[in-house]
């Protein structure tokens, strides 16, 4: 036995046959749950609140929050489209396999939606201002040296000496107390 979610799917069998003549746009809106990508975006924003204490660069931060919230919805629709047999029989009120949305206009969609997440995660790395390269002392933050002048600056901290290499578990082998 499935769950389902009442936003998203009927209660019943009763509810499935005959299909509803809803709005296209509903269709749309159920194929890519928008209703979830909202925590995509709340944790692309904690993740740069963590890292930064405050909203350093909002251009860069929109292009991420894009960037995910493309990412998160193609993944939505794609999945859809490649598990259309699935659906056929355990959801057939779903918008592709009902017909309300073709498959083919499905799949350009969800790959489109792909690229264009990607282009915003890419378009990210170019937005004026990198606060990242500020913190780091002048090296990009994806290098080592970056990366250790960048936590030791930020709330993160790591131990002086490698803290974690010296207390690995007793179950990874040569354990030093």
């Amino acid at each position: 036995m499935t769950t389902t979610r009442p936003e998203f799917e009927p209660d019943d069998e009763a509810d499935v046959a005959p299909p509803p003549r809803t709005s296209l746009t509903l269709a749309w809106l159920r194929l890519m749950r928008l209703p979830n990508v909202f925590t995509a975006i709340a944790d692309v924003a904690m993740g740069y609140l963590f890292v930064h204490g405050k909203f350093v660069d909002p251009a860069k931060l929109a292009c991420l929050i894009a960037a995910s919230a493309l990412l998160y919805t193609a993944g939505m629709v794609l999945n859809d489209v490649f598990d259309i047999e699935v659906d056929r029989k355990e959801r057939p009120f779903r918008p592709l396999p009902s017909g309300r949305i073709s498959l083919g206009v499905a799949r350009t969609f969800g790959f489109t939606l792909l690229v264009l997440g990607v282009g915003c995660g890419w378009l990210a790395g170019f937005v004026p201002g990198d606060a990242g390269t500020d913190q780091a002392g002048g090296d990009p933050a994806g290098t080592a040296g970056g990366v250790r002048r960048h936590l030791a600056h930020s709330r993160l901290r790591c131990r002086r000496g490698g803290g974690a290499r010296r207390r690995r578990p007793r179950w990874l082998g040569q354990h030093r107390p």
